[in-house]
């Protein structure tokens, strides 16, 4: 029954997602993920991190675990497919950059509480240093703004505010 109690809301949110893409009712998907990048992430980490104690050293070893991991998926994203007979660049970011955020971050907030998803966030925040820079990178390099479009990604900025507030001990104030 626990494993129902975690899954519901998640599932629920699915199947809303589901009924409103069979409905036909427009979803500008652009600007809901843009929304999510540039505000709802990184006030999630922010509040999060800035906000709850969480054991730094499993902290970091979630990050170093999420580090190895993805090495691991980098080098079978690119033996896989090159075995196969297949383009590497296809199926590359699919190995190394898995969906985390959007059901990962909620079923281990429902699962193990507040210090699961302070965990997950770890896992999460690893992915994204790695992933937008590659992704800006992949997905046109100067024509996504290069390197300098790094620096107009709110994310990134959480990252580093997070990760400050983390080790300096720093609580965010209570509203």
């Amino acid at each position: 029954m626990d494993i129902l109690t975690v899954l519901f809301p998640v599932l629920v949110c699915a199947l809303i997602g589901a009924l409103w893409a069979r409905s036909g009712t427009n979803f500008d998907t652009d600007f809901i993920s843009r929304l999510v990048l540039n505000v709802g992430a990184p006030c999630l980490m922010l509040s999060v991190l800035g906000g709850i104690e969480i054991d730094l050293v499993a902290f970091n070893q979630t990050a170093l675990a999420c580090i190895l991991i993805a090495s691991l998926m980098s080098l079978a994203g690119w033996l896989i497919p090159k075995a196969c007979g297949d383009d590497v660049r296809t199926y590359f970011p699919s190995f190394v950059f898995p969906n985390v955020g959007n059901m990962g971050l909620p079923v281990c907030l429902f699962a193990f509480g507040d210090e699961g998803l302070a965990l997950a966030l770890a896992f999460f925040m690893m992915l994204s240093v790695a992933h937008f820079p590659v992704g800006i990178l992949a997905a046109g390099g100067s024509q996504a703004g290069g390197w300098r479009g790094l620096f107009k990604m709110p994310i990134l900025y959480a990252i580093a505010l997070s990760l400050l507030l983390l080790w300096f001990d720093v609580r965010l104030p209570e509203l």
